[in-house]
């Protein structure tokens, strides 16, 4: 059973067997085991890593190539174009090292795009100040204008996720969720639900099975106290996982009011879910403890629920983690 999920600054390609991934003005890559390191292309100086005994100062530079994608021998991605300030959509050749710029950068601002099955799905800034979303193909040379796309005048960078076919987007704030096929214009509401409301976010869509979704959820956990600010409540609210088939119907898999989640992955094993943090000791207190940038794997039992969590990769052997998981983690 095939998924899809979302991608940014990391990607691994199967040809090559290496990971490739962006840090400032630069683009790495290292090898599946996470070695043989190597500086594939740069752009300048910025977030570049002088040797493997530099000490990395996290934030000192901004996000230069964002949004890598991989597709055959090329990296795609968005940079920002050091003259003009707009954001390009740009591919790096893996055997050759070589650079085209696939948009321009003086009279359209690329907002944001998909590979989709032999072609590109994107959505750019025009120097008219209109929003338009065009297919083309995998080199930019032939694009043709999306004439009713999900969201028109929508200026986020998501274009949905694909599964092969269609592209699946929420409507911020509208409570409707869309499927597109975007050479053909085919377009049809799939649901409209209040569960959707705010700041729900699409995390995967999965063949013969559904669109997993986040919606928001705030629950307060605790307290700060701040010499700038005083008092700050603190707590989580993207803490729960729905399905939703693709015929409308919603169904809960996951909730976790004690972390807020980044992504999920569908694995052999189960599911695995990145948190951004977990608050995983004593709560309702004053600053209460909390994990950062957690990686959890689930089992699914036979409804499909997302069940039995342990941490993986650097916190595989966290012991309050996993004491944490062992009792009433709800």
């Amino acid at each position: 059973m095939s998924h899809y999920c979302r991608s940014d600054g990391c990607v691994y390609s199967e040809k090559y067997n290496r990971f490739y991934f962006s840090r400032g003005q630069n683009i790495y890559s290292c090898s599946f085991d996470a070695s043989d390191f190597k500086l594939e292309y740069s752009f300048g100086e910025n977030g570049k890593i002088l040797s493997s005994f530099q000490t990395i100062e996290l934030f000192t530079y901004d996000f230069f190539v964002r949004r890598m994608l991989i597709y055959d021998d090329y990296i795609y991605f968005i940079r920002t174009n050091a003259e003009t300030g707009r954001w390009q959509l740009v591919r790096l050749n893996i055997k050759n090292h070589k650079i085209d710029e696939m948009t321009s950068a003086d009279d359209e601002w690329v907002i944001g795009y998909e590979i989709a099955n032999g072609y590109i799905y994107f959505k750019t800034f025009d120097s008219d100040n209109i929003i338009r979303h065009y297919t083309a193909d995998m080199s930019l040379k032939e694009r043709k204008l999306v004439p009713d796309p999900i969201y028109f005048d929508n200026i986020g960078v998501s274009l949905g996720l694909y599964d092969g076919k269609y592209f699946y987007e929420e409507i911020a704030n509208g409570q409707e969720l869309y499927k597109i096929n975007p050479l053909t214009g085919e377009k049809s509401l799939i649901v409209k639900d209040e569960r959707l409301t705010g700041n729900a976010d699409l995390l995967c869509v999965r063949e013969n099975d559904g669109i997993y979704v986040v919606a928001e959820n705030i629950i307060y956990l605790g307290t700060i106290e701040s010499e700038v600010f005083g008092t700050q409540y603190i707590g989580t609210s993207n803490n729960n996982v729905w399905k939703i088939s693709f015929d409308g119907e919603f169904e809960k898999v996951l909730d976790f009011p004690r972390g807020d989640i980044e992504t999920m992955n569908f694995v052999e094993e189960g599911v695995i879910i990145h948190f951004s943090q977990i608050y995983h000791k004593e709560i309702n207190v004053e600053d209460p403890e909390r994990a950062a940038f957690v990686f959890v794997l689930f089992e699914i039992d036979e409804n499909g629920n997302f069940v039995n969590p342990k941490p993986i990769g650097n916190n595989a052997n966290n012991e309050d983690l996993i004491t944490f998981f062992e009792g009433d983690w709800h």
